[in-house]
Order: structure tokens, then C-alpha cells, then sequence
């Protein structure tokens, strides 16, 4: 079988070849409830820093199933880093749409920024964080963009080697984003 087609699944817990990792419960009982996979199959597993990890289910049930891993390979991240800023928005839905769409173009990091017109400070780190692990697994991605702890925009530290690209619907002159070389 080829490992592309392979289900992929989170895990924050990385071993050797011939080790075994106990998965959480959550990602069990899809296993083993969802997808029905039985000891024997094969499944790949990632960090969200790169790593792909080959295993081979050798416990399937519903609140901790355990595989042994076969192989593991570091997967290069893109030499860009591409970070984006944005002001949480009213409708959370369309929020949680931004933080899917953004991973799974493989963004860097996403820095949330409280702003003058932000309506919605509330910040639900842990349903976010979720939804971007459901993107990156569904996306195929072996990194977890980072999401960093909202600020605001003054807080922001930008290097000099980086370049800063604000949108916004303020007064003033406006630069197309193809004008600028990226």
C-alpha cells in the first residue's frame, strides 16, 4: 500500500523505529470505531514539526490503541516563513473557515491581533488549535502552523529581514500585493 494513501494522524509523542507509541483517545476510537482498522494495518503519524512516522496498529480499541513504528523521516519545511496576522472576527465560524484555509496553504504561524474595531477578544486557543490539526492532517501536511497568543498590533515584533504586508480598508494610498516582490 502506498503511504500517501494511508489514514494520517496527529501525534505529539515521537518514537524509534521498533518503539511504540499509545495513541490518545480521541484518535483511537477513530481508528478503531470509525475506520474499523485492525491490529496489522498501517498508519502514518506526524508531529506537526516535520516528522512522518510509518506504524503498524498493534492494539485497536476505543480509548488507547498502540502501534509500533516501522520507519520515521523528516520532511523539509518551505524556506519562507510566511506569518499571518488578523483581527479575530465577529462571526467565529468564519474565523475557525480562516485558520483551516490558512493551514492547509502551509502557513508558518498565525498571530492573532486585537485592533481598535476587534468586537471578539474571547480567544478559544484549544477548539482553534483542533480545528488547525483537522486541517493539517486533511491537507496532508507534516507541520502544525504555530498559533501564537493574540496581541496587539504595537506588540507586534518584525524583524528587519522580513517584510510586512498589512491589509486593511483604512484611508490612504493602496499598494497591489503584485507589485510588491515577494
Amino acid at each position: 500500500m502506498n503511504a500517501s494513501s494511508l489514514p494520517l494522524f496527529y501525534s505529539d509523542i515521537v518514537a524509534a523505529p521498533g518503539l511504540e507509541i499509545v495513541l490518545n483517545e480521541e484518535t483511537s476510537r477513530h481508528l478503531s470505531q470509525v475506520l474499523r482498522m485492525q491490529a496489522g494495518e498501517r498508519i502514518e503519524l506526524s508531529d506537526g514539526e516535520g516528522m512522518c512516522i510509518l506504524a503498524e496498529l498493534t492494539v485497536s480499541n476505543k480509548r488507547n490503541s498502540v502501534v509500533r513504528v516501522l520507519e520515521s523521516r523528516i520532511t523539509e519545511r518551505l524556506k519562507r516563513k510566511i506569518i499571518i496576522g488578523i483581527s479575530p472576527l465577529k462571526n467565529t465560524g468564519r474565523f475557525e473557515w480562516f485558520l483551516e484555509k490558512a493551514t492547509e496553504l502551509g502557513i508558518h504561524s498565525i498571530q492573532p491581533l486585537i485592533c481598535k474595531r476587534t468586537e471578539k477578544t474571547y480567544f478559544r486557543a484549544e477548539r482553534f488549535r483542533s480545528i488547525i490539526v483537522s486541517a493539517m492532517l486533511q491537507s496532508r501536511q507534516y507541520f502544525l502552523p504555530q498559533l501564537l497568543e493574540p496581541i496587539k498590533p504595537d506588540q507586534l515584533k518584525i524583524d528587519s529581514a522580513s517584510c510586512c504586508l498589512i491589509a486593511h480598508c483604512g484611508e490612504g494610498e493602496k499598494q497591489l500585493l503584485s507589485s510588491v516582490v515577494l
